[in-house]
């Protein structure tokens, strides 16, 4: 079995030693140790240094032939140095466009991890477990908890189903209308969601190379979040969450330290939520609903 690791970095070094402690674990992981790896890395720190650094770590722990480094040399829209969450959410789409159109070759899945991101050794176990147990399951993701700037999404998962109204037969001035709502969190089990956080995210590699990814019109934001839309609209299969993967989801709290939150631990403030929200291009919540576009 073939397993295309990517990650895309933002230059994050608050957070780089637990991602790569992470990344060490899941490849020395037992049921791990049979896999055939590719590395794809996408770095977008607009940091020479960094992405030497990043590069040399990673060539040595993967053997250089089995990695491809991809360089961006745009400056990185992230929470941390962006205030529109608009600019980061279509960043984010073009990085990964670029990841999976063109970087990510043929393999049997692709798993991505951000480089904010980390999880237990087994992360990778339990989503192919997912990934088997259900025949129609297509992606399989972990519980990653959400940060964003503007409308205060912090501290809950980031996994939504999807509320549709159609019209049929359709008429002039009718556009589809797409509003996704929160899943409330579970301890353990797995099901069938409509979408969530690509930050942990295991799928089947024939599925993106058929469907690309692309930010559907219907939901208006992040690929991530039109992925598992597209799934159900096109009948590709479904997306599913192993709520036994509980990520940690790091940041830099309002002392400038690391900090995390996830499942048990509820974690600081991050820095970039002090003051007043700017609503500029950030996606609404009402009553747990996301208003898209």
């Amino acid at each position: 079995m073939v397993i295309t690791l990517c990650t895309a970095f933002a230059g994050k070094k608050y957070c780089l030693p637990m991602y790569k402690e992470f990344i060490e674990s899941i490849l020395h992981f037992e049921s791990n140790r049979s896999l055939n790896w590719i590395y794809v890395i996408y770095d977008n720190s607009a940091d020479k240094q960094f992405g030497e650094d990043i590069k040399e770590w990673a060539d040595n722990l993967f053997g250089r032939e089995n990695v491809i480094y991809y360089q961006d040399l745009q400056k990185p829209h992230i929470i941390e140095n962006t205030a529109d969450y608009a600019l980061t959410s279509n960043k984010v789409a073009q990085n990964y466009k670029v990841i999976f159109s063109k970087l990510v070759p043929e393999c049997d899945y692709v798993f991505c991890v951000e480089d904010d991101t980390t999880c237990e050794p087994d992360a990778l176990e339990k989503l192919l477990g997912t990934l088997g147990r259900n025949p129609k399951c297509v992606t399989a993701v972990g519980s990653v908890y959400g940060r964003r700037l503007n409308d205060r999404y912090f501290g809950v998962p980031v996994v939504f189903a999807f509320k549709v109204e159609l019209c049929y037969p359709q008429f002039v001035n009718f556009t589809t209308k797409v509003t996704s709502h929160r899943i409330p969190e579970r301890e353990s089990g797995e099901e069938i969601i409509g979408s969530a956080h690509i930050a942990l995210w295991l799928t089947k590699y024939q599925v993106i190379k058929e469907m690309g990814w692309e930010v559907s019109p219907e939901v208006g934001v992040a690929g991530d979040i039109s992925w598992g839309y597209r799934l159900w609209r096109d009948g590709k299969g479904v997306m599913m969450i192993n709520w036994g993967v509980k990520a940690k989801h790091w940041f830099l709290d309002e002392n400038r330290q690391p900090d995390y939150y996830t499942f048990g631990k509820n974690g600081g403030m991050p820095i970039q939520f002090s003051g007043d929200p700017i609503k500029t291009g950030s996606p609404t919540f009402i009553g747990g609903v996301q208003i898209t576009k």
